[in-house]
């Protein structure tokens, strides 16, 4: 392997390498807090399949005496929010993006019901699939488990539902967001999992503090570093060529 030709060319390399390390960290603490690298996933594919919707059904959850949870009508959901509002701050706009999505598919406000009756096997098919975060002690996030169940069918007469539902604390002021689809074919009532996926946000805590804000913050301090490894690498290399000097 050919020495460097100079200090400069060992503190750029140096430099490279750090703003790399930094790269990868940020996107890895972004992928483990966030639960996405770069940027939230968009909506699930399923959801623009949907020629018609038939139902959208908004639900809370609660936790029986016997630890399980029991979905119940959610009075105080908004759909003109979802349609209408966070045009330009979608962070807040959770189970928006699935309402967004449909709004050309019909007539929404005329399709809303509190019909749950396909809450009980959805969830144990969002279990059995690992969708759901678990809490951290102290906390209860399927007990603030809430949002909305829109059932639909595609183009060939086979029904789509989709859930797009937060969750309540895992932790201190981080919430998971759940999108989950299931389908079943033309004239069949027997609902298969077919997809989903998870992301956290934060209220009141760190929203807005996305992969590039750390790296913009951990960027800094490559240069430092940098010079110290280059400084420390100049030494080796000068030991070692003094060393071959005497043998």
């Amino acid at each position: 392997m050919r020495e460097p030709k100079s200090g400069l060319a060992l503190f750029g390399a140096w430099l490279l390498a750090l703003l790399a390390v930094s790269f990868v960290v940020s996107i890895s603490a972004s992928r483990w807090y966030w639960g996405y690298f770069f940027m939230r996933p968009p909506v699930l594919g399923h959801v623009h399949r949907m020629k018609t919707v038939t139902a959208v059904v908004p639900f809370a959850t609660q936790i029986d005496q016997n630890g399980h949870p029991l979905a119940v009508p959610y009075p105080k959901y908004d759909l003109g929010r979802d349609l209408n509002e966070f045009p330009n701050d979608p962070y807040y706009d959770l189970t928006g993006r699935v309402i967004k999505a449909i709004k050309p598919k019909g007539n929404l406000s005329q399709v809303l019901n509190d019909n749950l009756s396909v809450f009980p096997g959805i969830y144990e098919e969002l279990d059995k699939a690992g969708l759901l975060a678990a809490s951290e002690q102290g906390y209860n996030s399927i007990k603030g488990l809430r949002g909305v169940i829109v059932e639909g069918t595609d183009g060939s007469g086979g029904r789509i539902v989709v859930v797009a539902a937060s969750g309540g604390e895992v932790s201190n002021d981080h919430y998971p967001f759940y999108e989950a689809v299931f389908t079943s074919a033309a004239g069949s009532s027997d609902l298969a999992y077919a997809g989903g996926q998870r992301f956290f946000y934060d209220v009141a805590g760190i929203e807005g503090l996305e992969w590039y804000g750390v790296w913009l913050f951990l960027a800094p301090f490559s240069l430092p570093v940098a010079g110290v490894f280059a400084l420390a690498h100049l030494a080796v290399l000068s030991l070692a060529r003094r060393r071959n000097a005497r043998l």
